[in-house]
């Protein structure tokens, strides 16, 4: 899919973390004007990456709210070529769910010895940033937050599997195993999932 503008890249990377904003809480992220950001958000409407969401109030003018439309989410990295839903689909009905498990197993399995042998390495506290790197790499959103009680949040904000995640949910749960695994030191409780419809799937590390 071709590349929009920088400014139109920003907007869809903000509307993807956020879901759904107003143009004062867009215009706190920009420093240009808000009629060139309104512009580039109009751009965005009309070729159907964003939708504009009207808000009437019983006093006071209506108002307006921003949030991604279906291609706006299909512009970020999908990974179907490597996992088909469809395929999956079919092995199911061939072998049953376990064996589809089974592969789903082993390709997370893959990606946790390649970051294992890269976690050898380096130094332990750069190990989070090595595995939100390569997740990245990968066609996720990852982000980190560190809370004021030391721990962290890992915040993916794109599931390039989404589809296949809703269909089958060992994927996050072997993915929730896979951090356990690489981070057998923390405790690791998740908060959220997109595949419930939140809007980022968020993982607590702590000690």
């Amino acid at each position: 899919m071709k590349k929009q503008t920088p400014v139109k890249e920003q907007l869809l990377v903000l509307l993807k973390k956020h879901r759904e904003l107003s143009i004062d809480q867009i215009m706190n992220h920009f420093s240009i004007s808000e009629i060139a950001v309104r512009k580039h958000l109009q751009g965005l409407a009309s070729q159907n990456f964003v939708n504009i969401i009207h808000h009437k109030q019983e006093i006071g003018r209506p108002y307006h709210t921003y949030q991604l439309a279906e291609k706006g989410h299909a512009y970020f990295p999908n990974q179907y070529q490597q996992l088909s839903l469809q395929l999956l689909e079919d092995l199911e009905d061939i072998y049953g769910i376990d064996t589809v498990n089974g592969i789903l197993k082993k390709q997370t399995d893959r990606m946790e010895e390649k970051l294992i042998k890269e976690m050898e390495k380096t130094k332990i506290e750069d190990n989070l940033d090595i595995f939100i790197k390569n997740q990245n790499e990968r066609g996720y959103m990852f982000e980190r937050r560190i809370n004021s009680d030391g721990s962290t949040v890992l915040i993916n904000y794109h599931c390039p599997f989404k589809d296949a995640a809703v269909k089958y949910p060992s994927i996050c749960k072997h993915e929730e195993q896979m951090l356990s695994d690489l981070f057998f030191d923390e405790k690791i409780t998740t908060q959220s999932l997109i595949t419930d419809g939140k809007a980022c799937c968020q993982w607590k590390v702590s000690r």
